[in-house]
């Protein structure tokens, strides 16, 4: 995992992902109304198509609804804040309990629901 700071704010990207310099840029300067951004995994691709059963039953009963698009935890920015200190430490926690083998985004989308930070939605492009 790679990280790259700006000011009060961090860029969390997997190795093996590749975002422009323009637009991890961009990024950094929309985290002056955003808390947290993230790109969405392709569109067709919902919770429900998301990890093993039972974490979709896990994710269910918090969100109710497995029809809605799932974040790519890949390539995360974090503006330091109340918020996105708490939106940490609860992925962390989703993430530990998680029973998948690698590769599962249904703990970020817990976290989101759980915390409820103001999160920007990028479009699936920004990860080539």
């Amino acid at each position: 995992m790679s990280q790259q700071r700006k000011g009060d704010c961090i860029f969390y990207r997997r190795d093996d992902v590749q975002v422009t310099p323009e637009d991890v840029a961009s990024v950094f300067t929309w985290l002056k109304t955003w808390e947290i951004a993230a790109p969405l995994k392709a569109y067709s691709h919902l919770a429900k198509d998301e990890g093993t059963p039972e974490e979709r039953d896990f994710t269910r009963l918090l969100i109710k609804d497995l029809r809605q698009p799932v974040y790519d935890s890949r390539a995360v920015w974090i503006r330091k804040c109340p918020a996105s200190e708490q939106f940490l430490d609860v992925w962390r926690e989703e993430r530990d309990r998680c029973t998948c083998d690698g590769g599962c985004d249904l703990p970020f989308l817990r976290a989101v629901w759980r915390v409820k930070p103001l999160i920007l939605a990028l479009p699936v492009s920004f990860i080539a």
